[in-house]
């Protein structure tokens, strides 16, 4: 952040001065002194950034309001801050009504995997791969209408899931972009298998 910081004295004239600087050159004697005033310049950003933090800070207060006595002094000066913040989450795209009060703020969103562009494929974890050098590669899904899928993935809690999938025989769902039909998005643990 910089800031800009000038002085205005009575005969009209404005001075610019940096208060960080350790020069002396310029030295002048101010006979009446109007008023001082500093200027500062935040970075910009974007309304996404912008837009999560003020919405923890706007459940926090309502939640703070919340605790607070009506007749509290400071009770009115929550309110003025509150309509403040609720003015600056709508204007940044959010829904300032739809936040409850908590202390905690509000909670992560789920991140959302848009369904017109998904495919699943349900079924049973048939076979687990690793390659040459004993690294797992990816696995295999029989899926209920009889066909052999096979997806790749080199992240170790895909293993888990699948390892744990595969030794307990349950039925997965694993959910893939439309073009990118071997790399798995999400596995949804569906059902164990029935007991007879």
């Amino acid at each position: 952040m910089s800031a800009i910081n000038v002085l205005i004295v009575a005969d009209g004239n404005r001075f610019t001065f940096d208060p960080t600087s350790t020069t002396t050159e310029g030295v002048f004697t101010i006979n009446a002194f109007i008023g001082a005033l500093q200027a500062s310049t935040d970075p910009v950003s974007t309304h996404d950034v912008l837009l999560e933090p003020e919405e923890n800070t706007l459940a926090i207060m309502k939640w703070r309001l919340s605790q607070t006595a009506p007749s509290d002094r400071w009770y009115p000066v929550l309110q003025r801050y509150i309509s403040y913040l609720a003015g600056r989450v709508n204007g940044l795209g959010g829904n300032a009504g739809s936040i409850e009060p908590s202390p905690l703020g509000v909670p992560p969103k789920p991140a959302h995997v848009h369904v017109e562009h998904t495919r699943e494929f349900t079924g049973k974890v048939s076979s687990i791969g690793y390659d040459r050098f004993g690294d797992f590669d990816g696995f295999r899904l029989l899926s209920e209408d009889g066909c052999e899928h096979t997806f790749r993935s080199r992240e170790h809690a895909v293993e888990d899931v699948v390892r744990c999938a595969w030794r307990e025989r349950d039925v997965i769902t694993v959910i893939v972009h439309r073009h990118e039909l071997h790399v798995p998005v999400s596995i949804v643990l569906r059902r164990a298998p029935r007991l007879h």
